[in-house]
């Protein structure tokens, strides 16, 4: 794996071309923007361990949760084995995951990447932090935390406790049912827009929900996100960006294979848009992810995005005029 030296300005060099010009519509675009991100992220966390320091869980939370990202859509990425054994969390505490919806979720997705990585949990792990804290601290449901539960354990396979881990998997998944919007979105009071958590609940339920309300959830979802699309092809609360257009497009392209007719011009006008709109919208990653550290994370759907987009609908993009 090669490291970048210093930081990657733009990741997404040639996501803001114009689709209609551009001759680089392989998936091939989409892995370098991805390896890029990456190599970015592993800047901050060796420079913590040169340094002899304990790597800050919020640089590791990010890079955890771009790997689960990139490596949910199949996007091949280089990771160094001492990359990979920074990320293992350090064990739960003799009376079991206490911490914050927060830190719960943190641990979730870290123990997911790991899995995608080769490296999986322990059941007895997973059937522990599956009864973590799912509650932010003023007592509001967090569906989001709920949803990099399901996926951790959908992560487990069909090893040891099997049936544990199935029976925690059905109770999460019916968790998330019982708490989708009658619009059929999620709503999360720790991330402010509705596309990132109606996002990842839909992809845990589609990867990883058990029952038949898990697959009519999903549909729901994409009801959502079908009717809420703005008439310039983009999606977003108040008006449209380029992340809240990743994450419908996930929605779209990432649950349904092949997607309807419908959902293929959805997303081909919706394409268009994240191409004329990301390299402007989504900064490149900072120094500090523990600044802000959504942003890389925010980068990574939009890659995830284009490459889904590129390979469901190339050839029927819409022409920009």
């Amino acid at each position: 794996m090669t490291v970048t030296e210093g930081w990657t300005r733009s990741v997404l060099p040639s996501v803001g071309t114009d689709p209609a010009t551009t001759t680089e519509q392989s998936p091939e675009r989409w892995r370098r923007s991805a390896q890029a991100l990456i190599d970015s992220l592993s800047v901050p966390r060796r420079s913590e361990h040169a340094a002899g320091g304990k790597p800050a869980a919020s640089s590791g939370g990010a890079l955890a949760a771009v790997l689960a990202t990139l490596l949910r859509a199949d996007i091949p990425v280089l990771v160094a084995p001492d990359l990979i054994e920074s990320l293992r969390p350090a064990p739960p505490p003799a009376g079991g995951w206490t911490g914050s919806a927060r830190s719960t979720e943190a641990t979730a997705v870290t123990l997911y990447a790991l899995s995608m990585l080769g490296q999986p949990a322990e059941p007895g792990t997973l059937l522990d932090l599956s009864g973590g804290t799912v509650t932010t601290a003023a007592g509001h449901d967090s569906p989001a935390t709920g949803a990099r539960l399901l996926d951790a354990l959908g992560a487990a396979g069909d090893g040891r406790r099997y049936y544990e881990v199935a029976a925690a998997r059905r109770r999460i998944s019916t968790w998330l049912c019982d708490r989708q919007r009658p619009d059929g979105s999620w709503h999360d009071p720790r991330h402010a827009s509705p596309y990132f958590t109606t996002a990842n609940c839909v992809l845990a339920l589609h990867d990883s929900g058990v029952g038949a309300r898990a697959s009519a959830a999903v549909l729901r979802a994409v009801d959502w996100v079908l009717r809420t699309q703005h008439p310039d092809g983009s999606w977003g609360l108040h008006h449209g960006t380029a992340t809240e257009t990743a994450y419908a497009l996930q929605i779209l392209l990432a649950t349904t294979d092949p997607p309807s007719a419908r959902m293929s011009r959805a997303a081909g006008h919706g394409a268009v848009h994240l191409t004329r709109a990301a390299a402007t919208q989504v900064p490149a990653p900072r120094p500090e992810p523990e600044l802000d550290p959504y942003r890389p994370v925010a980068r990574a759907g939009i890659i995830v995005a284009g490459h889904l987009a590129q390979q469901t609908t190339a050839g029927d993009l819409p022409r920009q005029a």
